[in-house]
């Protein structure tokens, strides 16, 4: 082999063993970079079907407040500032046994006969999950929302950090009467990326201002990953 041959190899190889490591810090660098970040809200909505007050059943166990069973068959329990215009409503007629039909009941449908809610979960504003909203909008022989009652559950995936919760929320007073409602309660801790999953539970309901008319929640449910 000749002397310039053996250099030319030589040089080939070298220019081998500076490239490889140049490229392969390039690739790593690129592998690195963060992913552009993309903010995904987990969100249903469903109808909401009207029951009627039945009749008042007296004192509740927590003290201030009062009991109401419904046509559906469920109890609910109100604050007594609501007691003496609830029986008065209750007074005015009989009511049937066909009272929790006031109109033909749509089913699972996003427009109920009494109204609509949202349940939503993503993220709050500093990016991390996770926030939950409820948007709940009444539309019912003009009729408007006084009172309301969420529950549900909301829980996160291997690696967030979340556990499983149950929450229960009523105004901590009086809200003024309204048509649309929206609700947001942000996690006080940073949870990670993940899968998520909650709903609103079929036993959330708004008191509406004649005070015999409740509209109850048909269970919107949401799961997926955050973000």
């Amino acid at each position: 082999m000749s002397r310039l041959r053996i250099i030319a190899l030589v040089s080939c190889a070298l220019a081998l063993a500076f490239a490889i490591p140049v490229a392969a810090y390039a690739s790593s660098g690129k592998s690195s970079e963060s992913k552009p970040h993309i903010a995904k809200a987990l969100s249903a909505t469903q109808g909401m079907h009207v029951v009627q007050a039945v009749a008042v059943e007296g004192s509740a166990a927590k003290p201030g407040y009062f009991r109401v069973l419904l046509s559906n068959g469920k109890v609910v329990t109100l604050p007594d500032a609501l007691r003496k215009n609830t029986e008065r409503a209750l007074s005015k007629k009989p009511l049937s046994s066909h009272s929790g039909r006031i109109r033909p009941h749509l089913g699972d449908t996003k427009t109920g006969d009494c109204g609509s809610n949202t349940f939503r979960l993503n993220e709050k504003t500093d990016g991390y999950p996770v926030k939950r909203t409820i948007i709940v909008t009444v539309d019912y022989m003009g009729l408007q929302g006084i009172e309301y009652y969420f529950t549900g559950t909301v829980s996160g995936g291997a690696g967030t950090g979340y556990s499983p919760y149950t929450y229960d929320e009523t105004p901590s007073n009086p809200p003024p009467p309204f048509y649309s409602l929206t609700r947001v309660v942000n996690s006080e801790e940073d949870y990670g990326y993940g899968y998520y999953e909650g709903d609103l539970a079929k036993s959330s309901w708004v008191q509406l201002s004649n005070y015999t008319y409740f509209c109850y929640s048909e269970g919107p449910s949401v799961e997926g990953n955050i973000p």
